[in-house]
């Protein structure tokens, strides 16, 4: 019999799970409870299998699995072991020092890794290295193909059955961070073949093992952008300074704080190269934004917007509504108008409503009006505050809540570092009642600033707005801007 027959022959006699649940497996049989003789047999085997090929001193195994015990006691507590292990791997093993899996080498032990056994981190590990170099040779289909191979036999923690040993939490941290780092290369891989949806799928799954990484989260910003979804990478940003302003007081750094004004201001290095902001004058040609998406068949709601800007700017005060139905590009027309706004030198601040019961009032002016050092201070004052609990009992009960939230835009748009202000709130068929006390108190003082209040709100849920929405409209504190489904020559 050859060598290379040899080896095939054993690498079917061993196997492994170190991720999961810890299993082991002759052959095709399963070793149970009573042959591995004890729990310290078991926890024997992992310890070596964190560092295959590399002995362990015996004072390194007995500070692991027998801490505290005397010297004499642990020392044949690790012989029995050892022999217990081998016996229970190699049931057909006449001597220990035959065994082809657990060595005896100066100055301890180690599991010999040329045994031909089948472990899932080491395949874990080839798969990670056919990936990198798939990568480097710039074949993306393999790479994603070897990332997703090692992450599926990631399952599940490594060494989950022991949590709390300090030997297994080293090595669960190690394999973590190469987990970390296939998840990193495949939302990459993901996002150069244009796979966006995927790339921020991978990147969040990462986040899952991993909340505080900076790194994913640049990523995930940067996916959402190139996606369409400008708002949503800002939100990534937003939520992830607040996790760590609450559990690790700090800030994010100066360098993603610059990818978050970058992505306000449509200017992304290796993005936005190509795209250019139309000027508001008919007809309009529009940019090619948001790197691989292009922005059509809005010409004339786009150049009535930027005309709506230019009175604000002006000191005449704008109040507009983008009506349309659920998904026929609202948020978009308004996000290439504040990429246009910002190149004006106007200041825009955006928020967004969601669907959902119990958010605190006011939620989508505080998100959107957050940058203000003022605004927060001002609410922390006010929240035990009896008018905080009326919030949208009534309108105006909370009169002074406006009218300091109000006195703070006009503050910013009258500052001489902006030509005016843009506040922006998404969804406000969502609203909560104070949003939308809030509106109608802001729509009626525009009037004389240089501010441009801007929402949107689905068509098909107008009936719940419909009288809020009258009233407005009745006292022209805001005009309507209703959009429709694209043409087909614009979706061609």
């Amino acid at each position: 019999m050859t060598i290379s027959h040899t080896r095939a022959v054993e690498m079917a006699q061993l196997k492994v799970k170190l991720f999961g649940g810890f299993r082991v497996w002759r052959r095709e049989d399963a070793i149970g409870p009573k042959e591995w003789g004890g729990q310290k047999t078991r926890s024997l085997l992992k310890l070596l299998l964190t560092r295959p090929g590399s002995a362990f001193s015996r004072d390194e195994i007995l500070e692991a699995l027998w801490p505290g015990a005397p010297v004499e006691s642990a020392e044949r507590s690790l012989r029995v072991t050892i022999s217990l292990l081998r016996r229970a791997l190699e049931p057909e093993l006449k001597r220990g020092s035959d065994s082809r899996y657990i060595l005896s080498k100066r100055p301890g032990y180690l599991f010999d890794r040329g045994s031909g056994c089948d472990v899932d981190a080491w395949e874990f590990e080839e798969h990670q290295k056919r990936a990198e170099a798939a990568w480097r040779a710039g074949n993306l289909e393999e790479a994603v193909g070897k990332c997703r191979a090692a992450l599926e036999l990631a399952r599940g923690a490594f060494l989950a059955e022991d949590p709390y040993e300090d030997w297994a939490i080293e090595a669960r941290q190690e394999w973590r961070e190469r987990q970390l780092s296939v998840f990193s290369l495949l939302s990459e891989c993901l996002a150069q073949k244009g796979l966006y949806t995927e790339a921020i799928e991978a990147c969040e799954d990462a986040l899952a093992l991993e909340r505080y990484s900076e790194e994913l989260h640049r990523r995930l910003m940067l996916y959402r952008y190139c996606s369409g979804e400008q708002g949503l990478a800002l939100i990534v940003y937003r939520e992830y300074a607040r996790t760590l302003a609450e559990h690790l007081n700090a800030l994010p750094s100066p360098q993603l704080t610059r990818l978050k004004e970058q992505i306000e201001a449509r200017n992304v290095p290796g993005v936005d190269e190509n795209r250019r902001y139309p000027r508001p004058r008919r007809p309009l040609k529009f940019p090619y934004s948001l790197s691989r998406t292009h922005f059509v068949g809005r010409d004339r709601e786009y150049a009535l917007l930027t005309e709506r800007l230019r009175e604000a700017m002006d000191g005449e005060g704008v109040a507009v509504a983008v009506d349309g139905e659920a998904g026929v590009g609202k948020t978009r027309l308004v996000e290439e108008f504040l990429g246009y706004a910002r190149t004006r030198n106007v200041r825009a601040f955006a928020g967004r409503c969601y669907e959902r019961e119990l958010s605190p009032p006011l939620e989508p002016v505080m998100e959107a009006l957050e940058p203000l050092p003022d605004v927060g201070q001002m609410m922390l004052e006010l929240s035990g505050s009896e008018l905080v609990h009326r919030l949208g009992e009534e309108p105006y009960s909370a009169t002074p809540i406006y009218r300091a939230l109000t006195d703070e835009l006009i503050r910013e748009s009258q500052s001489e570092d902006h030509e005016g202000v843009v506040l922006f709130l998404d969804d406000v068929q969502w609203a909560d009642p104070a949003t939308l006390d809030f509106l109608t108190y802001l729509a009626r003082r525009t009037s004389g600033e240089r501010m441009l209040l801007l929402f949107t709100y689905r068509k098909e849920n107008a009936p719940a707005l419909s009288r809020w929405l009258d009233r407005l409209t009745e006292r022209r504190a805001v005009s309507v801007l209703r959009l429709n489904r694209l043409s087909r020559e614009a979706i061609a």
